[in-house]
Formats: structure tokens, C-alpha cells, sequence
């Protein structure tokens, strides 16, 4: 799948299964937006724009799309 210059948003970026995705997403050239919640991230993905939301709440989706 080419997902090169494509905008992806992970919901739980600071996860276990979001950071291995982001990381794995970065290297193929995707444009990255991960949310957290409580938990910091696990490692920092230059090319991927952290966003905290809690996303249970409509206002807080909104501004993540």
C-alpha cells in the first residue's frame, strides 16, 4: 500500500500498537497526526504531529480532524 504524502490520524499514538504503527507509517512517507490521552509518547516521530484529546468527547474529535 503506498501511503506516501498521505494524512493518517492514530487514535492512541502513545500505545504500544499506535507508536509501532506510526513508526512503521513514517517510514513509508505518510504524514502522521497521533492523539494521546493520559500517557506520554513512547518515542518521538519527527514527522508526526502529537495532538492530546480525550477523545469520548465530540469537541475534542473535531479539532483532531
Amino acid at each position: 500500500m503506498d501511503v506516501a504524502g498521505k494524512k493518517i490520524l492514530i487514535a492512541g499514538g502513545a500505545g504500544f500498537i499506535g507508536t509501532n504503527l506510526a513508526i512503521a507509517l513514517s517510514g513509508r512517507g505518510a504524514r502522521l497526526r497521533l492523539t494521546t490521552h493520559h500517557k506520554a509518547p513512547q518515542v518521538e516521530i519527527a514527522v508526526a504531529e502529537m495532538v492530546q484529546a480525550d477523545l469520548r468527547h465530540p469537541a475534542h474529535c473535531a479539532i483532531v480532524v
